[in-house]
């Protein structure tokens, strides 16, 4: 299985809350709070480019604590990437990450 690893670095006015919004996302890998203009840095994981596209847009973009981002995809890595990950492959009335997306998105 190929898995799309996104890296999104953002600078949220609050990263707890930001945080706290993906708890129980199973595509969250990561947070790490950094220094410098964007204060997180954010990894996601999915089989599918537009899974991660559609957390960028429905989660991130539309977050008010949430004053800018750059979206990334990871093409490669120098060592071998080890990320504990849990992909729940059943059908879901609802998203997952806790934000109904419109059919066709």
């Amino acid at each position: 299985m190929l898995l799309h690893i996104a890296k999104v670095d953002i600078t949220a006015n609050n990263p707890a809350k930001i945080i706290n919004t993906f708890k129980d996302c199973p595509f969250f890998l990561n947070a790490l709070i950094t220094s410098g203009k964007n204060n997180m840095c954010l990894f996601f994981v999915s089989e599918d480019v537009a899974t991660l596209e559609a957390i960028v847009i429905f989660h991130l973009r539309v977050h008010p604590e949430v004053q800018s981002i750059d979206f990334n995809i990871v093409i490669s890595s120098a060592k071998e990437v080890v990320m504990p990950v849990t992909m729940n492959r059943g059908q879901f009335q609802r998203s997952p990450c806790g934000v109904d997306i419109e059919p066709g998105h």
